[in-house]
């Protein structure tokens, strides 16, 4: 399927390795895509509802890039069958790798 066209202006591109989601400016997840070569995946990035650029706002003290790793983000999940979200915090190992190098999350594009 590849990377569509993105209006930067409206969204961001949240990558993890099979995959990215298209969130609108509130964190809102609008699409979802896997990414080409991937048939199955399993876990729980296809449920994620929204993601919390608030918080990321927060520890990193500025706006966020039109691209975002997942594990910069924290996020809602809800699995099939459940009616209550989930909220995931950030992956703080995964924050302290790229913390003062912020030219690493900023150009960060998935491999």
């Amino acid at each position: 399927m590849g990377i569509p066209e993105v209006s930067y202006d409206d969204e961001r591109v949240v990558y993890n390795r099979n995959g990215h989601l298209l969130v609108d400016p509130q964190g809102q997840v609008r699409s979802f895509y896997l990414d080409d070569g991937v048939e199955d995946f399993t876990g729980h990035f296809r449920h994620i509802t929204r993601v919390d650029l608030d918080e990321w706002r927060k520890h990193w003290k500025e706006e966020p890039p039109d691209a975002l790793a997942i594990l910069d983000l924290a996020y809602w999940f809800r699995n099939p069958g459940e009616e209550k979200e989930t909220y995931q915090p950030a992956d703080q190992n995964w924050r302290a790798e790229v913390d003062g190098r912020t030219s690493y999350w900023k150009n960060w594009k998935p491999t």
